[in-house]
């Protein structure tokens, strides 16, 4: 039989019955070439066990036209072996159903190549993965995405990588996340992150981050922030910086820090940055400084106040300098202080 079936030509083998088609044997069906498996018509596909399905050839899958491919059904598709998968072109993956994209195993997600999830997924199609399926892809199928399918895959799918996943995401990738994907990454998954991928945030994207995203931010991250992306943050991510992350930032991201920012660090966060980063911060910001974070300083820290910064100070602020503090202004400090402040001095200060 199989030789009488390797001899028709396209148009007998169209001419089959569904019937004819379903009584074939594994083997007349490994025998048909390209050309006989392209003229099947979508009955016959349809009529064609899953079996059958499974016994076409590599270069068999490769000829199935859109037609046919959209005849199989989501057994037939869940069915297929990895190797015929991949045999599938770029096109014939772009034009697979949803229907058919749901019933792929995570085995057959895993094994896609990254010529196929890059140019053959749309982002119809990723977006109707599920969150086992968006897991089950590969690094390398992940950081092949382009930028359009990463901003495709919803919040729930976002959240299902793995933090190796994430960590595979490219710059551009990174950058092209809307605020809502943002915002949806997990501690774990932004703690994941490198450098370079969180310095390719924008501002907006920045300060989508949820504060329990911000406090779980290693300290390396926290200084790599640039300084438009520290000033870009809101008061509460500011206020959820821990005293070490505090301690981590620059001069230049402290400095960067809004009034309306540096009011909201702890008393703690001001007791623990170092006399370089107390001298970073702007007369502004040292003007806007509450009495209780005034109070906090250290006596090292008050002794590396520079003479703009102290003639900043509030009479407010001068008035809540404990006598320790004002002990450990140098002669040139002192004499930097306006009328106004020494007269704010209480008689135990002077």
């Amino acid at each position: 039989m199989t030789s009488i079936v390797t001899a028709m030509s396209a148009a007998q083998i169209a001419a089959l019955s569904t019937t004819q088609i379903r009584t074939l044997a594994t083997s007349d069906i490994q025998a048909l070439n390209t050309t006989q498996i392209a003229a099947l018509t979508t009955d016959q596909i349809t009529a064609m066990p899953t079996t059958d399905i499974v016994s076409l050839s590599t270069a068999g899958i490769a000829a199935l036209t859109s037609a046919q491919l959209g005849a199989l059904s989501s057994a037939d598709i869940a069915a297929l072996k990895t190797t015929q998968l991949n045999a599938l072109t770029t096109a014939q993956v772009g034009e697979l159903s949803t229907a058919q994209i749901a019933a792929l195993s995570y085995a057959q997600i895993g094994s896609l190549t990254t010529a196929q999830v890059q140019n053959g997924l749309t982002t119809t199609q990723i977006a109707s993965l599920s969150t086992s399926q968006v897991s089950a892809l590969s690094t390398a199928a992940v950081a092949a995405l382009t930028t359009t399918q990463a901003a495709a895959l919803t919040t729930r799918d976002l959240t299902a990588l793995s933090t190796t996943q994430v960590a595979a995401l490219t710059t551009a990738q990174v950058h092209g996340l809307t605020t809502d994907q943002v915002a949806a990454l997990t501690t774990g998954q932004v703690s994941a992150l490198s450098t370079a991928q969180l310095t390719a945030l924008s501002t907006t994207q920045a300060a989508a981050l949820t504060t329990t995203a911000v406090a779980a931010l290693k300290t390396n991250q926290v200084a790599a922030l640039t300084t438009a992306q520290v000033a870009g943050l809101t008061t509460n991510q500011v206020a959820a910086l821990s005293t070490a992350q505090v301690a981590s930032l620059t001069t230049g991201q402290l400095s960067a820090l809004t009034t309306g920012q540096t009011a909201v660090l702890s008393a703690a966060d001001v007791g623990a940055l170092s006399t370089g980063q107390v001298a970073a911060l702007t007369s502004a910001q040292i003007g806007g400084l509450s009495t209780t974070q005034v109070g906090a300083l250290k006596t090292n820290q008050v002794a590396a106040l520079t003479t703009a910064q102290l003639q900043n100070l509030t009479t407010g602020q001068v008035a809540a300098l404990s006598t320790a503090q004002l002990g450990a202004l140098t002669t040139g400090q002192v004499a930097s202080l306006t009328t106004t402040q020494t007269g704010a001095l209480t008689t135990t200060e002077v």
